[in-house]
This record gives structure tokens, C-alpha cells and sequence, in this order.
């Protein structure tokens, strides 16, 4: 992988993660849901806007699969912050989404 492609693809984790967890809080905090709704579609602009940017420095066929990233970075946010219950089934699935996506970008 470029190490050029290092940073836009964090932050796309990143910011994908949060968007997550923002539109999670616009759905279950009812007195703060434009806020929270506000915030998401933000982050999906600035998200796009980096997507593009990491598609300049990598091929869709490598950034697509490491950014699968994000579902570890989902689970783990969503039952440390948001304190949902994720299931051993689902962690067998993320992981194995994660490692299938790992297998993929590494050809």
C-alpha cells in the first residue's frame, strides 16, 4: 500500500465510524435527534470528499476492502461508547468480514 494512502484511509475509518454512531444517537436521543442528524450528514460529506481523495492514490479494488475496516471499528464503538450488546455470532462475522477484506487487498 502507498503510505501516501495511510492517513485518507484512517480517516475514512474514522469518519465513517462516527458518522455510524451519529446517526445511531439521531435515532435513540429524540430531544437532540437534528443535531445529531446534522452531524452525520456532515460527516458523510466530509467522508465523500475524502473517499475521493484516497480513489486518486489507490485503486477501488484495494481501498474498498480496507476500508471494510470500519465494521471492526463499528462493533467495537458501538458496545464500548453506546453500550449495545454485540453478540459472539456478530463478532464471528465482523472478524471474518475483516480478515476475507485483508485476503483480498493483499493480492
Amino acid at each position: 500500500m502507498n503510505g501516501q494512502a495511510i492517513l485518507p484511509l484512517t480517516g475514512c475509518i474514522g469518519i465513517e465510524t462516527v458518522q455510524q454512531v451519529a446517526f445511531s444517537l439521531a435515532g435513540s436521543r429524540l430531544h437532540q435527534r437534528f443535531l445529531w442528524l446534522a452531524l452525520g450528514i456532515s460527516l458523510h460529506l466530509v467522508l465523500v470528499a475524502l473517499w475521493c481523495r484516497l480513489l486518486t492514490i489507490l485503486p477501488l479494488g484495494i481501498a474498498l476492502p480496507l476500508s471494510g475496516a470500519s465494521y471492526l471499528t463499528i462493533a467495537l464503538v458501538s458496545q464500548v461508547w453506546l453500550k449495545e450488546r454485540v453478540n459472539r455470532q456478530r463478532w464471528i462475522g465482523v472478524v471474518s468480514i475483516v480478515i476475507g477484506f485483508a485476503l483480498i487487498s493483499s493480492r
